[in-house]
């Protein structure tokens, strides 16, 4: 494969072939994500950050910080003094300072040194609360900068921060309403998902508590109110898939399926009108099939109800390709048909 054509999202690498056609429909569980030869150029501002963001997941002991915090800090167990505090932040303001240069390895050992603390064994979430705060706080001139490279490299420390704010700063990036650069965006609705699929896992590195959990939600669905962009709509969607797999109270869990669906809805009104957001509604169709899988058997007939009559909608779309529509988008619609019928076999 021609190297041009493969970059990292996030911590997973994806394979983008770009075709005559316009590329396949993005796909969750199946072959290499691929995206239209139109949307590449969305993305060759940030590749090179989504190159090496990868590195952030190295063990923190194979990074050297050049400005280590007091272990006394890190590991503390009563509130910070304000000498503590203004240790963090010169410590802090010394790698987002590595962030501005015009040396890639230096960038690279920025954002590294970045996330390790949180990391650290022994951390408190006294620490890791105020060490995340600074670091919000530093990077939020790059988040509003006109250089995506740069802007990108900010979000990507987001992820590894580790509280429920900085996963909320995310989804505050993937909005319209606060982030005006489309790459951006996606950029920043990815990391939430890939933040989003970590914390379901069996051992999950922090958890967010039910109001959390709840806030991250609206905020997600509220960013895809306003998108128009059918990738950042794809990713916010699976953010959504996956925050349902946490360990939440039912309620809780009710709530986020909720706002899965309004999410949903979205994708399909501007179908209507937009047919390449398809796309986005065959990937968030691969999500909740996922998701209803995974389910315990007793929630799945309520959640089916709630669902109904979203997915009728879908299904009589996906025989409505637009006749001139490329053969990767065709298949969007047929093959979210075909897993609408199989999402309605679970329940």
């Amino acid at each position: 494969m021609n190297p041009a054509a493969q970059w990292v999202r996030g911590p997973f690498t994806v394979r983008s072939a770009v075709t005559g056609s316009g590329g396949d429909a993005l796909t969750e569980g199946g072959p290499p994500d691929t995206v239209p030869a139109l949307l590449m150029r969305l993305f060759l501002p940030i590749r090179a950050s989504l190159l090496t963001f990868a590195a952030v997941l190295l063990p923190a002991a194979m990074a050297t910080a050049q400005c280590p915090i007091p272990r006394d800090i890190v590991t503390a167990s009563r509130a910070l003094t304000d000498a503590e505090r203004s240790a963090i932040d010169r410590c802090v303001e010394a790698q987002v300072a590595l962030l501005k240069s015009s040396n890639p390895a230096d960038v690279s050992r920025g954002r590294q040194d970045l996330v390790q603390p949180p990391r650290t064994p022994g951390v408190t979430d006294i620490f890791r609360r105020a060490y995340a705060d600074a670091v919000r706080a530093k990077l939020r001139d790059f988040f509003k900068s006109d250089d995506e490279f740069r802007a990108v490299n900010a979000l990507s420390v987001l992820p590894f921060l580790l509280t429920a704010e900085s996963l909320e700063e995310l989804a505050d990036n993937a909005s319209p309403l606060n982030q005006p650069r489309e790459a951006v965006r996606i950029a920043a609705a990815r990391f939430l998902a890939h933040a989003c699929r970590t914390l379901g896992a069996p051992t999950p590195p922090y958890s967010l508590n039910p109001a959390q959990a709840d806030a991250l939600a609206r905020k997600t669905r509220e960013a895809a109110d306003r998108e128009t962009s059918w990738v950042a709509l794809a990713e916010l969607a699976s953010a959504l898939t996956f925050q349902a797999g946490w360990r939440l109270p039912p309620q809780n869990l009710e709530t986020v399926r909720g706002e899965l669906i309004r999410v949903l809805q979205r994708q399909i009104e501007l179908a209507k009108t937009t047919p390449e957001v398809m796309r986005a509604v065959q990937r968030t169709l691969v999500g909740i099939r996922r998701q209803v899988i995974d389910m315990p058997a007793a929630a799945r007939p309520d959640y089916g109800r709630q669902l109904s009559p979203v997915l009728r909608s879908i299904k009589t779309m996906s025989t409505q390709a637009p006749p001139d529509a490329s053969e990767s988008l065709k298949r969007a619609f047929t093959s979210s048909g075909s897993i609408v019928d199989q999402i309605s076999g679970l329940f």
